[in-house]
Parts: C-alpha cells; sequence; structure tokens
C-alpha cells in the first residue's frame, strides 16, 4: 500500500548554509518516489520553487510552496490523496512546524534531529539515510 510523506526543504533536504543536498538526499527520494507519494511542503521563498525544482523536484508527486506551514495546509494536502492519517508520515527538522502539526493529524512523525536533542516525534534520526527502516 502507497503511503503519503510530506516532506520539508529547508535543513531536511537541502542545507541552506552550505547550499547543497543533505548527505544521502537523492538515493532516499529515488527509492521512496519508486513505492509512494512524496510531497514536498516549503515555506514560501524567492527564488525557492526554481531551486526545488532543479534539484529534485522529479521525485515529488507536488510541490506546495506557503506563507506559513499550517493545519490547514497539511489536512488540505492529506485529503487531497485521500490517506488515512495512519499512512501518512511528516519528516522535518522543526518540532514546533511540521512535527507538531503531523502528530496533531495523526500521521507518524520523522525528526531530522541531527543534534540529538529531546524529540516528540515518532522517530528521530539522525540522517535521510534511516528513513529505509522506518517507512520501507
Amino acid at each position: 500500500m502507497k503511503k503519503i510523506i510530506l516532506f520539508d526543504f529547508n535543513k531536511t533536504l537541502y542545507d541552506p548554509h552550505k547550499k547543497e543536498l543533505m548527505n544521502g538526499c537523492l538515493d532516499i527520494l529515488k527509492l521512496l518516489s519508486s513505492k509512494h507519494i512524496l510531497i514536498l511542503i516549503s515555506n514560501q521563498k524567492c527564488g525557492r520553487k526554481d531551486l526545488i525544482d532543479k534539484l529534485i523536484g522529479k521525485y515529488f508527486r507536488e510541490t506546495v510552496l506557503c506563507n506559513e506551514k499550517n493545519e490547514h495546509e497539511f489536512k488540505a494536502i492529506i485529503s487531497k490523496y485521500d490517506s488515512h492519517n495512519s499512512k501518512c508520515f511528516v519528516v522535518g527538522d522543526t518540532l514546533d512546524e511540521e512535527i507538531t502539526i503531523g502528530k496533531k493529524l495523526g500521521c507518524k512523525t520523522i525528526h531530522l534531529n541531527s543534534n540529538d536533542k529531546p524529540t516528540t516525534a515518532d522517530y528521530s534520526i539522525k540522517n535521510l539515510e534511516e528513513l529505509r527502516s522506518i517507512i520501507i
């Protein structure tokens, strides 16, 4: 059964300081996109859509750029793909945004937690490669 996986962009798939994709990003997106529905949700920033399209856009069924990530945006995406929230994963680096919203909606949450901080997410990972053992 295909799962819906919502990914954050900045500091989850892309390192804005190094201006490059996170380690293992392309490999995991290629693998997951062949088995599941991937959605990218990100804050609207100047040039971000072009950057996403150039680097990783082909792996996503949809890219949602919004002024602010909120519960309404996430609900709209989930309902569009008719997913029961238990088949939906939210992957991000920010506890007070995507992880909190995902938890409220009953999705499985995966916190990219490279600093090993306390987390409320269902899963905590240090790198994207760890997604293999959780989602596949």
